[in-house]
């Protein structure tokens, strides 16, 4: 019988991280291990239907790196951060913006998820709606990385 030691990787942000490296040609973000099946769900429900692809990786990433810094505690209130790591993520370039719903073009349904909530940011503007379907995407996808470290 062989003991092993397994990683929490839920316990803090910072051993979420650990979770991740660059990839062979160190542009991008990847599992550093597929050995952990909670933890590859859990990024597999983070891609939301997605393939695996480098935006959903590097934002992962980027939100991760993001809680590890909070000078915030447990016990704080988390509640704005899904809006405030989203109004800093989201693209500002209307080719990036194009971009990222041309890549996976059912990211759409955020516009049309945005729509039947009512969220249109008093704009009828077709790149303003493409911008806040990504922004919607990136504050799911922060909360649901605060709610599995128990944050929120």
């Amino acid at each position: 019988m062989t003991n092993t030691l397994e990683t929490n990787y839920f316990l803090t942000a910072a051993t979420l991280l650990s979770a991740f490296k660059r990839t062979d040609n160190e542009e991008q973000w990847c599992l550093a291990t597929h050995e952990d099946d909670e933890l590859t769900d859990f990024i597999r429900d983070l891609h939301d239907g997605e393939l695996p692809n480098d935006w959903r990786y590097d934002t992962i990433h980027w939100i991760i790196s993001a809680i590890a810094s909070e000078p915030l505690e447990r016990d704080d209130d988390w509640s704005d951060i899904p809006f405030e790591y989203a109004d800093n993520q989201v693209d500002m370039m209307t080719s990036s913006i194009f971009q990222w719903y041309a890549n996976y073009s059912g990211r759409y349904s955020y516009v049309q998820d945005n729509l039947e909530d009512g969220i249109t940011h008093n704009s009828n503007d077709a790149f303003d709606q493409l911008k806040l379907g990504q922004f919607r995407a990136i504050q799911e996808m922060t909360s649901t990385i605060l709610f599995k470290l128990n944050l929120i």
